[in-house]
């Protein structure tokens, strides 16, 4: 399985530069990106809408980007990316090992086509 394009993303970043450069370029790879500003607007947007990606900032107005999946049926989202400014400790990298990719910031686009277009270790056959 190669890259993916025309994914729907849901996208969660209080940064407006950074929300609207993701926004831009993704939507420029042909995806189709639903940006929100607060978690709380990103949760009940996934409550109405099905999203083959989630990008959430970690720390987010209102409800922060893992609480926004935290309690989703197993598979409701494929793919979860956080996004943080901040370090994170082993253990918190540990319980999402498998479940969401971890990126830094500051970070440029190509990571997150990265994060959001290749194809998982599972889904690769390793």
């Amino acid at each position: 399985m190669g890259m993916r394009s025309g994914l729907r993303i849901l996208l969660a970043e209080d940064e407006p530069v950074l929300s609207e450069a993701l926004e831009r370029g993704l939507s420029a790879r042909g995806h189709r990106v639903e940006a929100r500003a607060s978690g709380a607007e990103a949760r009940e947007l996934l409550k109405r809408r099905r999203f083959d990606v989630a990008i959430l900032d970690i720390q987010l107005p209102h409800l922060r980007g893992p609480d926004i999946v935290k309690g989703l049926a197993r598979g409701a989202i494929p793919r979860v990316v956080f996004l943080t400014g901040y370090p994170v400790d082993a253990a918190w990298r540990e319980a999402w090992k498998g479940k969401a990719i971890i990126l830094g910031k500051p970070l440029g686009l190509a990571s997150i086509v990265r994060a959001v277009e290749e194809p998982a270790p599972a889904e690769r056959g390793h």
